[in-house]
């Protein structure tokens, strides 16, 4: 019984469904750029819905929370990184949710402290992904530091801000 126990124990701490579709996502980003310049400029049917950017930004919100429960959200996680690490290093992606044509509604995971404040309404998404790496770094220090994790984290970040600079873009507020 205790092992049956164990078995129902691990399954509920796995990612949910939403997480299988991270690996093609990263598949088709690294192998596509056409697929990424979708996933970036898809717009939903309606204006109450997500687009799959907001989408995706979302759900690596919440694994950012939850980077550590285990090493297979650990794994999911940095897939995430990747994707959004390959949507920053094209120029012309880059260039396109620093517009204010990529403003969109994303809902962050708010579950552990130091919170990040609430905002309502539509944001530039680069505004977005750098909250989200701010935050993933923030509270993902432990003792053992997930360096490649960090890695990530900064070097997207550095991208970010190096084209903000470059292309004298100033985000508003």
């Amino acid at each position: 019984m205790s092992r049956l126990r164990s078995a129902e124990l691990s399954l509920t701490n796995r990612p949910g469904n939403e997480a299988t579709i991270i690996l093609s996502t990263y598949d088709f980003a690294s192998a596509n750029k056409l697929f990424c310049y979708n996933l970036v400029t898809t717009l939903p049917d309606t204006r109450t819905e997500a687009t799959p950017f907001s989408s995706f930004i979302s759900l690596t919100s919440y694994l950012f929370q939850h980077a550590h429960r285990s090493s297979r959200s650990a794994q999911y996680t940095c897939l995430c990184l990747y994707t959004i690490q390959l949507i920053v290093e094209d120029q012309n992606l880059v260039r396109r949710i620093c517009s204010e044509e990529s403003k969109n509604t994303v809902r962050l995971c708010r579950q552990r402290q130091p919170f990040l404040p609430l905002v309502r309404g539509d944001r530039v998404m680069v505004a977005v992904i750098m909250d989200l790496m701010i935050d993933g770094i923030n509270h993902n220090l432990r003792r053992r530091l997930d360096v490649e994790f960090y890695i990530l984290c900064t070097g997207i970040l550095l991208r970010i801000v190096s084209f903000l600079g470059k292309s004298r873009i100033r985000l508003g507020t």
